[in-house]
């Protein structure tokens, strides 16, 4: 914990538990690779690793402690690979908007802590989405203003792009 310049963490395999705190404070943290062996993710283990924008839970995890991602304030995207394992209080904060856990995986409820609960087809595999643009203000809509996305086919305001993985476009 603490390490403010550690950017990527790798757990050995073999590693059953993460201890409470172990990464706490890291702020520069931005990858953690979780190896199936882990069982449990301890109290405060990440908390306030600022710049951790991702996470993948192996589904060999059971259990997940107190805070263990609290004031993570780059965390948006958390998938679990297995079945839904017993949480403590507090785990996540914002700007998480909703955990992923892969289809078929049980004891999943609609929400965490008020943070909406999804299926997805596994984590690593895109995200498909639509994009719906509205150009404003009308006199520029009148004068012809279109858009596109990642260079493609032009759209007229109010026109819906879909099939979009999930992440950046321009």
């Amino acid at each position: 914990g603490n390490c403010v310049s550690l950017t990527n963490a790798t757990i050995g395999n073999g590693v059953t538990l993460i201890a409470d705190g172990e990464f706490a404070l890291d702020s520069s943290l931005t990858n953690v690779t979780i190896p199936g062996s882990v069982t449990s993710i301890g109290g405060n283990s990440f908390t306030l690793c600022t710049s951790l924008p991702s996470l993948t839970i192996p589904g060999s995890v059971t259990s997940v402690g107190y805070g263990a991602f609290s004031a993570c304030d780059s965390l948006t995207n958390v998938c679990f690979e297995g079945n839904a394992p017993s949480f403590g209080s507090n785990v996540f904060s914002a700007p998480l908007t909703v955990i992923f856990y892969v289809s078929g995986a049980t004891g999943w409820g609609s929400n965490y802590q008020g943070i909406p609960i999804e299926a997805c087809a596994g984590c690593g595999i895109a995200v498909i989405g639509a994009l719906q643009v509205t150009l404003n203000p009308p006199c520029a809509v009148a004068d012809g203003a279109r858009w596109q996305v990642d260079s493609g086919a032009w759209q007229n305001s109010g026109a819906i792009v879909t099939n979009l993985a999930g992440g950046n476009h321009t």
